[in-house]
């Protein structure tokens, strides 16, 4: 599997999840969406922001094992 071959929101939502699970929020800072591609990252980060660090990291291996089978 590569990133190429899955859908554009499949690549969102496994950027969303990792970059919840793995991001020190209290550094966080918005970005200057003037860029399309960042603006739909952020985006993607912003709806899962009521997710723990713990419910993304499931959320991520959940959607991987989804995409695997």
């Amino acid at each position: 599997m590569t990133q190429a071959s899955l859908p554009q929101d499949v690549q969102l939502r496994l950027y969303a999840y990792y970059k919840h699970a793995t991001f020190d929020k209290t550094k966080f800072t918005v970005m200057d969406n003037s860029d399309l591609r960042n603006a739909f990252k952020t985006n993607a980060w912003i709806q899962i922001s009521h997710l723990t660090q713990d419910e993304a990291k499931q959320q991520y291996i959940e959607l991987i094992h989804s995409l695997i089978k």
